[in-house]
């Protein structure tokens, strides 16, 4: 399972918006569930972290 951690800005109409690379990396469409959480943040930096998670990393490499 990979996921996506990154900062954005909340809309004038309460909405987030993912970004576009995040959406391709994670092989996202329209229509598909995901699961967010929400944190409010003091820093103006947007920065953005892909990953994958390191126990399907592990598992992977076991089944090799």
């Amino acid at each position: 399972m990979k996921f996506a951690t990154f900062t954005t800005e909340v809309s004038a109409d309460n909405s987030i918006q993912i970004p576009p690379d995040v959406i391709d990396k994670l092989f996202l469409e329209s229509g598909d569930r995901v699961e967010i959480s929400v944190k409010k943040v003091k820093s103006k930096r947007l920065d953005m972290l892909l990953a994958e998670n390191p126990l399907y990393k592990l598992l992977r490499i076991s089944k090799e």
